[in-house]
Protein backbone atom coordinates (compact mmCIF):
# COMPACT_ATOMS: atom_id res chain seq x y z
CA UNK A 1 0.00 0.00 0.00
CA UNK A 2 2.70 2.54 1.28
CA UNK A 3 4.77 1.48 -2.10
CA UNK A 4 1.59 2.05 -4.16
CA UNK A 5 0.81 5.62 -2.49
CA UNK A 6 4.62 6.59 -2.92
CA UNK A 7 4.05 5.62 -6.88
CA UNK A 8 0.75 7.87 -6.68
CA UNK A 9 2.80 11.24 -4.95
CA UNK A 10 6.03 10.37 -7.58
CA UNK A 11 3.74 10.75 -10.71
CA UNK A 12 2.03 13.54 -9.65
CA UNK A 13 5.12 14.75 -8.90
CA UNK A 14 6.64 14.37 -12.10
CA UNK A 15 3.28 15.82 -13.99
CA UNK A 16 3.81 19.46 -12.16
CA UNK A 17 7.10 19.68 -12.96
CA UNK A 18 6.75 19.02 -16.67
CA UNK A 19 3.31 20.70 -16.49
CA UNK A 20 5.11 23.68 -18.14
CA UNK A 21 6.24 21.21 -21.07
CA UNK A 22 2.95 20.08 -21.59
CA UNK A 23 1.01 22.99 -21.99
CA UNK A 24 3.28 23.65 -24.85
CA UNK A 25 1.38 21.74 -27.46
CA UNK A 26 2.67 21.59 -30.71
CA UNK A 27 0.89 23.33 -33.67
CA UNK A 28 1.10 21.38 -37.10
CA UNK A 29 0.92 23.18 -40.59
CA UNK A 30 -0.07 21.17 -43.55
CA UNK A 31 0.70 22.65 -47.18
CA UNK A 32 -1.25 21.64 -49.71
CA UNK A 33 -0.02 21.38 -53.15
CA UNK A 34 -1.71 24.52 -54.66
CA UNK A 35 -4.67 27.11 -53.45
CA UNK A 36 -6.54 29.79 -54.38
CA UNK A 37 -7.06 32.84 -52.79
CA UNK A 38 -8.78 35.88 -51.93
CA UNK A 39 -7.37 39.10 -53.45
CA UNK A 40 -5.68 40.75 -51.09
CA UNK A 41 -3.09 40.35 -48.31
CA UNK A 42 -2.00 36.60 -48.04
CA UNK A 43 -2.53 35.53 -44.76
CA UNK A 44 -1.34 31.67 -43.50
CA UNK A 45 -5.02 30.52 -42.68
CA UNK A 46 -5.83 31.49 -46.44
CA UNK A 47 -3.89 27.88 -47.45
CA UNK A 48 -2.69 26.35 -45.12
CA UNK A 49 -4.01 23.49 -42.89
CA UNK A 50 -3.54 24.70 -39.33
CA UNK A 51 -4.21 22.31 -36.24
CA UNK A 52 -2.77 22.48 -32.52
CA UNK A 53 -3.19 24.54 -29.17
CA UNK A 54 -6.84 26.76 -30.30
CA UNK A 55 -4.74 30.43 -29.50
CA UNK A 56 -1.53 29.70 -31.21
CA UNK A 57 -3.02 28.20 -34.63
CA UNK A 58 -5.89 31.20 -34.94
CA UNK A 59 -2.81 33.55 -34.05
CA UNK A 60 -1.06 31.52 -37.30
CA UNK A 61 -3.96 31.74 -39.40
CA UNK A 62 -4.49 35.26 -39.17
CA UNK A 63 -0.07 35.69 -39.80
CA UNK A 64 0.41 37.58 -43.09
CA UNK A 65 2.86 36.00 -45.62
CA UNK A 66 5.06 38.64 -47.04
CA UNK A 67 5.12 37.35 -50.76
CA UNK A 68 5.08 39.16 -54.24
CA UNK A 69 2.32 38.74 -56.23
CA UNK A 70 3.34 37.84 -60.19
CA UNK A 71 2.16 39.65 -63.18
CA UNK A 72 0.26 36.12 -63.67
CA UNK A 73 -1.34 36.52 -60.15
CA UNK A 74 0.63 33.82 -59.13
CA UNK A 75 2.51 33.41 -56.01
CA UNK A 76 4.87 30.65 -54.60
CA UNK A 77 5.78 29.46 -50.89
CA UNK A 78 7.64 26.73 -49.98
CA UNK A 79 8.91 25.11 -46.37
CA UNK A 80 11.96 27.42 -46.29
CA UNK A 81 10.22 30.80 -46.51
CA UNK A 82 6.95 29.42 -44.43
CA UNK A 83 9.88 28.87 -41.84
CA UNK A 84 12.27 31.60 -42.00
CA UNK A 85 8.52 33.79 -41.23
CA UNK A 86 7.97 32.36 -38.42
CA UNK A 87 9.32 32.89 -34.79
CA UNK A 88 12.45 30.27 -34.09
CA UNK A 89 11.28 29.58 -30.71
CA UNK A 90 7.91 28.64 -31.16
CA UNK A 91 7.44 24.39 -31.61
CA UNK A 92 5.78 24.24 -35.37
CA UNK A 93 5.80 20.66 -37.16
CA UNK A 94 5.69 21.74 -40.90
CA UNK A 95 4.35 18.62 -43.11
CA UNK A 96 2.59 18.19 -46.44
CA UNK A 97 3.77 19.51 -49.66
CA UNK A 98 7.53 21.05 -50.15
CA UNK A 99 6.10 24.37 -52.25
CA UNK A 100 2.27 25.83 -52.26
CA UNK A 101 1.65 27.41 -55.77
CA UNK A 102 -0.89 30.03 -55.28
CA UNK A 103 -3.57 31.68 -57.40
CA UNK A 104 -5.06 35.24 -56.66
CA UNK A 105 -9.07 34.39 -57.16
CA UNK A 106 -11.25 35.97 -60.45
CA UNK A 107 -14.52 35.68 -61.26
CA UNK A 108 -14.67 31.90 -63.59
CA UNK A 109 -11.53 30.76 -62.82
CA UNK A 110 -11.07 28.60 -66.13
CA UNK A 111 -9.22 24.72 -65.66
CA UNK A 112 -6.48 26.44 -67.98
CA UNK A 113 -5.52 28.84 -64.48
CA UNK A 114 -5.52 25.78 -62.50
CA UNK A 115 -3.76 23.30 -64.81
CA UNK A 116 -1.13 26.43 -64.86
CA UNK A 117 -0.80 25.89 -60.66
CA UNK A 118 -0.55 22.59 -61.09
CA UNK A 119 2.23 22.06 -64.01
CA UNK A 120 4.03 25.03 -61.94
CA UNK A 121 3.97 22.20 -58.40
CA UNK A 122 5.14 18.76 -60.81
CA UNK A 123 7.63 21.25 -62.19
CA UNK A 124 8.79 22.57 -58.32
CA UNK A 125 9.00 18.89 -57.81
CA UNK A 126 11.63 17.66 -60.98
CA UNK A 127 13.94 20.64 -60.74
CA UNK A 128 15.78 21.52 -63.55
CA UNK A 129 15.40 18.38 -65.77
CA UNK A 130 11.68 18.72 -66.69
CA UNK A 131 9.29 21.16 -67.55
CA UNK A 132 6.12 20.29 -67.73
CA UNK A 133 3.00 21.45 -69.51
CA UNK A 134 -0.93 20.83 -68.66
CA UNK A 135 -3.64 21.55 -70.69
CA UNK A 136 -7.42 20.99 -70.22
CA UNK A 137 -8.78 18.30 -73.24
CA UNK A 138 -11.67 20.73 -72.90
CA UNK A 139 -11.16 23.89 -73.10
CA UNK A 140 -13.41 25.84 -71.25
CA UNK A 141 -13.70 23.24 -68.61
CA UNK A 142 -14.34 24.26 -64.85
CA UNK A 143 -12.09 22.34 -62.11
CA UNK A 144 -13.71 24.15 -59.63
CA UNK A 145 -17.29 24.87 -60.46
CA UNK A 146 -18.82 23.51 -57.30
CA UNK A 147 -16.50 25.61 -55.08
CA UNK A 148 -15.98 28.84 -53.49
CA UNK A 149 -13.37 30.62 -52.97
CA UNK A 150 -10.38 30.36 -51.23
CA UNK A 151 -9.56 26.60 -52.40
CA UNK A 152 -6.85 24.37 -51.56
CA UNK A 153 -6.23 21.23 -53.15
CA UNK A 154 -3.82 18.24 -53.05
CA UNK A 155 -3.21 16.63 -56.42
CA UNK A 156 -3.93 12.56 -56.00
CA UNK A 157 -1.20 11.55 -58.11
CA UNK A 158 1.58 13.75 -57.19
CA UNK A 159 4.25 12.07 -58.50
CA UNK A 160 5.18 13.26 -62.39
CA UNK A 161 2.71 13.08 -64.52
CA UNK A 162 3.62 10.45 -68.52
CA UNK A 163 3.14 12.41 -71.15
CA UNK A 164 0.25 12.45 -73.05
CA UNK A 165 -3.81 11.94 -72.44
CA UNK A 166 -4.76 11.44 -68.70
CA UNK A 167 -6.70 12.48 -65.67
CA UNK A 168 -5.72 14.29 -62.88
CA UNK A 169 -7.69 13.84 -59.47
CA UNK A 170 -7.68 16.92 -57.29
CA UNK A 171 -8.81 17.08 -53.36
CA UNK A 172 -10.40 20.12 -52.76
CA UNK A 173 -11.53 22.21 -49.89
CA UNK A 174 -13.35 25.17 -50.08
CA UNK A 175 -14.11 28.48 -47.74
CA UNK A 176 -16.61 27.10 -46.01
CA UNK A 177 -14.42 23.62 -45.10
CA UNK A 178 -16.38 21.70 -47.86
CA UNK A 179 -13.87 18.75 -49.32
CA UNK A 180 -15.08 17.88 -52.84
CA UNK A 181 -12.97 15.36 -55.58
CA UNK A 182 -12.62 16.35 -58.83
CA UNK A 183 -11.12 14.63 -61.90
CA UNK A 184 -9.89 16.65 -64.81
CA UNK A 185 -9.15 14.68 -68.00
CA UNK A 186 -5.62 16.68 -69.29
CA UNK A 187 -2.92 16.57 -71.93
CA UNK A 188 0.43 16.29 -70.65
CA UNK A 189 3.75 17.54 -72.36
CA UNK A 190 6.88 17.11 -71.04
CA UNK A 191 10.36 19.26 -72.41
CA UNK A 192 13.29 16.91 -70.42
CA UNK A 193 16.77 17.24 -70.52
CA UNK A 194 18.37 13.87 -71.67
CA UNK A 195 21.76 12.80 -72.10
CA UNK A 196 22.85 10.86 -75.51
CA UNK A 197 26.24 9.33 -76.36
CA UNK A 198 28.51 11.66 -78.48
CA UNK A 199 30.00 8.55 -79.56
CA UNK A 200 29.83 4.56 -79.11
CA UNK A 201 30.20 3.92 -75.28
CA UNK A 202 31.70 0.89 -74.35
CA UNK A 203 30.46 -1.53 -71.49
CA UNK A 204 32.52 -0.83 -68.84
CA UNK A 205 33.95 2.60 -69.92
CA UNK A 206 32.70 5.50 -67.77
CA UNK A 207 30.44 8.34 -68.27
CA UNK A 208 32.65 11.70 -68.88
CA UNK A 209 31.29 15.08 -69.50
CA UNK A 210 33.19 14.57 -73.00
CA UNK A 211 31.45 11.88 -74.05
CA UNK A 212 27.64 13.12 -74.03
CA UNK A 213 25.46 15.53 -74.64
CA UNK A 214 22.61 17.21 -73.26
CA UNK A 215 19.58 17.52 -75.16
CA UNK A 216 16.17 19.50 -74.81
CA UNK A 217 13.92 16.69 -75.90
CA UNK A 218 9.42 17.63 -76.06
CA UNK A 219 7.69 14.09 -74.97
CA UNK A 220 3.82 14.09 -76.22
CA UNK A 221 2.87 10.22 -75.21
CA UNK A 222 4.84 7.57 -73.63
CA UNK A 223 6.86 6.91 -70.57
CA UNK A 224 10.00 8.80 -69.51
CA UNK A 225 10.48 7.10 -66.02
CA UNK A 226 13.40 5.08 -67.54
CA UNK A 227 15.23 7.91 -68.79
CA UNK A 228 18.49 9.31 -66.95
CA UNK A 229 16.16 12.98 -66.30
CA UNK A 230 19.35 14.23 -64.26
CA UNK A 231 22.20 13.91 -66.99
CA UNK A 232 24.90 15.28 -64.75
CA UNK A 233 23.99 12.34 -62.23
CA UNK A 234 25.12 10.39 -65.50
CA UNK A 235 29.08 11.55 -65.15
CA UNK A 236 31.24 8.73 -63.36
CA UNK A 237 28.60 5.93 -63.58
CA UNK A 238 29.70 3.13 -65.72
CA UNK A 239 28.00 1.71 -69.30
CA UNK A 240 26.79 -1.52 -68.30
CA UNK A 241 25.72 -2.19 -71.96
CA UNK A 242 26.82 -0.40 -75.15
CA UNK A 243 25.60 3.13 -75.59
CA UNK A 244 24.83 3.99 -79.16
CA UNK A 245 24.93 8.02 -80.08
CA UNK A 246 21.63 7.25 -81.54
CA UNK A 247 19.70 6.81 -78.55
CA UNK A 248 19.02 8.56 -74.89
CA UNK A 249 20.70 7.19 -71.95
CA UNK A 250 18.44 5.39 -69.75
CA UNK A 251 18.86 4.40 -66.24
CA UNK A 252 19.28 0.72 -67.08
CA UNK A 253 21.87 0.57 -69.21
CA UNK A 254 24.32 2.22 -66.22
CA UNK A 255 25.59 1.04 -62.96
CA UNK A 256 28.16 2.55 -59.95
CA UNK A 257 31.76 0.71 -60.99
CA UNK A 258 33.32 -1.46 -58.87
CA UNK A 259 35.27 -1.04 -55.91
CA UNK A 260 37.61 -3.64 -57.47
CA UNK A 261 37.98 -5.29 -60.61
CA UNK A 262 38.76 -8.55 -61.90
CA UNK A 263 42.75 -8.79 -61.91
CA UNK A 264 42.93 -5.98 -59.59
CA UNK A 265 45.88 -6.62 -56.43
CA UNK A 266 44.33 -6.82 -53.13
CA UNK A 267 45.02 -7.37 -49.63
CA UNK A 268 43.33 -9.81 -47.12
CA UNK A 269 42.85 -8.27 -44.24
CA UNK A 270 42.21 -10.82 -41.18
CA UNK A 271 41.44 -9.37 -37.31
CA UNK A 272 41.59 -11.87 -34.51
CA UNK A 273 41.37 -10.55 -31.11
CA UNK A 274 44.15 -7.82 -30.99
CA UNK A 275 46.19 -10.00 -34.12
CA UNK A 276 45.66 -8.42 -37.36
CA UNK A 277 46.95 -11.19 -40.51
CA UNK A 278 47.83 -9.80 -43.68
CA UNK A 279 48.18 -11.19 -47.04
CA UNK A 280 48.08 -10.60 -50.92
CA UNK A 281 45.71 -11.74 -53.35
CA UNK A 282 44.50 -11.47 -56.95
CA UNK A 283 40.83 -10.53 -57.73
CA UNK A 284 39.20 -13.14 -59.66
CA UNK A 285 36.15 -11.06 -59.80
CA UNK A 286 34.95 -7.52 -59.95
CA UNK A 287 32.65 -6.26 -57.42
CA UNK A 288 31.50 -3.48 -54.74
CA UNK A 289 32.06 -3.11 -50.98
CA UNK A 290 30.25 -5.49 -49.40
CA UNK A 291 30.01 -8.48 -52.41
CA UNK A 292 31.68 -11.91 -51.89
CA UNK A 293 34.06 -12.56 -54.67
CA UNK A 294 36.57 -15.05 -55.31
CA UNK A 295 40.38 -14.25 -54.54
CA UNK A 296 43.76 -15.94 -55.48
CA UNK A 297 46.32 -16.19 -52.66
CA UNK A 298 49.97 -14.65 -54.01
CA UNK A 299 51.87 -17.21 -51.79
CA UNK A 300 50.24 -20.32 -52.72
CA UNK A 301 47.76 -19.67 -55.59
CA UNK A 302 45.14 -20.77 -53.53
CA UNK A 303 41.76 -19.58 -54.33
CA UNK A 304 38.73 -18.02 -51.04
CA UNK A 305 35.82 -16.45 -51.00
CA UNK A 306 36.30 -12.62 -49.39
CA UNK A 307 34.00 -9.91 -48.95
CA UNK A 308 35.10 -6.79 -50.71
CA UNK A 309 35.95 -4.20 -48.03
CA UNK A 310 36.99 -0.54 -49.90
CA UNK A 311 39.07 -0.54 -53.11
CA UNK A 312 42.24 -2.42 -51.70
CA UNK A 313 40.96 -4.50 -48.88
CA UNK A 314 39.15 -7.29 -48.62
CA UNK A 315 38.45 -9.49 -45.73
CA UNK A 316 37.32 -13.29 -44.85
CA UNK A 317 34.00 -14.08 -43.36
Amino acid sequence: MKANLYMTSLILLVVLIASPWISQAQVTITLPDFAIVEDGEIRLGNFAFIEGKSEDADRLRDMSIPVNINEDQTVTVNRTDLKGALKSNETINITGALTVQIAVWNDGLPASEICGLIERYFSSLSGDSLQISIKPVQKDAQIFSSCEPPVSGRILNNETPSPGQQVISLDCIDGSGKRIRHHQNVRVKVLAQVAHPLELIKRGSKIAADNIEIRTVAFESGSISALALSPHNLIGLEASRHLSPGSPIRWDQVCLPPDIRKGDGVEIVVKSGSFKIKAAARALESGSAGDEIWVRLESNQKRLRAVVVDTDHVTLQ
